[in-house]
This record gives structure tokens, C-alpha cells and sequence, in this order.
């Protein structure tokens, strides 16, 4: 059940874009332990892959049961520590979905929703941008910074508003719109 295939794909990363199973066959899979924080050799999480195919539900689903992680996998970041494997907190690193992978860009750049938005998939897409931006404000916060997002704050220095990026979907453009959301809140300024 912990299988992967040559791109390193498991059973959880399969589920969440199939057409064929649903939601049902994806909480199978974690109530029976399949590693639901999986990121691929391309960077895809189950987010990015249940995007790309316009699995809303499944999308809606993935950041209702795990942003409350988000805490906790920064906290750790930021302790330069590996994910809680015991004790008070009940999950296991091999299960624990670290919400910075989840909408982080891919191999190539893309976010969960530029790869909503580039297969046409624009109501998901619009919905994915509020909520990575929600979910890069949390990390910004948490005085934990990821890479990939501190590029492209430096970046996006004349990114003072978003205007110009509504419904761009494209290589990029999910990390330009968490930019320019955390520049619009005040609580990053530009560099």
C-alpha cells in the first residue's frame, strides 16, 4: 500500500486525480496510513494533482483537514527540527502533511492553482489563489520563510498590487499572487 511508482507517486497522489475514485477511497487510504503528504520527483502534492484534474471536492477537502498542521510544520521549520514523530502530537513524519508542500510551487513553477487555472479549471483556480495566499501569509508570520517563496518576494518588488494578475495561470504566476497578497497586507514590505 506504500508503493510508488518511477515519479515517485503513491496511492494517495493516484486518488486525488482520478476520475474513477472519490473522496471515500482517499480517507480509506489515510485511515489505513498511506503517506498523505507525498510530494513527487515533479513537486506535486496531492493538491497540485487533485487541481490539475478540477477535483474540487477533493482540493476542498485536502486544505479543510490539514491547514491546521500548518502550525505545527513551522514551528518545527523554524527549529531547524524534523516533523513531530511521537508524543504529544499523534501523527507520524511519515504521515504529516506539511502545508508549505502542499502550495509550493512545482518542478516547473507552478502552484496548485496555476495548474487549476492552465487546464481550464478558472473557479478552482480563483479559489486556490485565496487560499495560498491565506496559507503564505501564515508562513510569513511564523518568521519562516521558505525559499521558493523569498525569491520571489525579491522578485516581485514592483508587485505593489495584484492588478495585471487576475486570471493569469501560468508558470509563476501562483508565487507572483502570494507576493503580492503579502505586500498588500502591509506585513511584507518590498524588498
Amino acid at each position: 500500500i506504500q508503493a510508488k511508482n518511477s515519479f515517485g507517486c503513491n496511492a494517495a497522489l493516484w486518488s486525488s486525480q482520478s476520475t474513477v475514485s472519490g473522496l471515500d477511497s482517499i480517507k480509506w487510504l489515510q485511515a489505513v496510513g498511506v503517506n498523505m503528504g507525498l510530494v513527487n520527483s515533479n513537486g506535486h502534492s496531492m493538491l497540485h494533482k487533485s487541481a490539475q484534474r478540477g477535483k474540487e471536492d477533493v482540493c476542498r477537502w485536502i486544505l479543510a483537514n490539514f491547514t491546521c498542521h500548518v502550525k505545527t510544520s513551522l514551528y518545527h521549520a523554524s527549529r531547524n527540527e524534523s516533523e513531530p514523530t511521537s508524543g504529544d502530537d499523534q501523527r507520524s513524519s511519515e504521515h504529516f502533511v506539511d502545508m508549505n508542500k502542499l502550495i509550493s510551487p512545482d518542478a516547473e513553477s507552478c502552484c496548485p492553482s496555476d495548474l487549476a487555472g492552465m487546464e481550464g479549471f478558472e473557479e478552482l483556480a480563483k479559489w486556490l489563489v485565496c487560499q495560498e495566499r491565506v496559507l503564505a501569509l501564515q508562513v510569513v508570520t511564523s518568521n519562516v520563510c521558505p525559499a521558493w517563496l523569498e525569491y520571489g518576494l525579491g522578485e516581485s518588488r514592483h508587485l505593489s498590487n495584484r492588478s495585471g494578475l487576475d486570471g493569469l495561470y501560468e508558470k509563476g504566476a501562483g508565487i507572483k499572487k502570494m507576493c503580492a497578497g503579502l505586500i498588500e497586507s502591509g506585513i511584507v514590505q518590498p524588498p
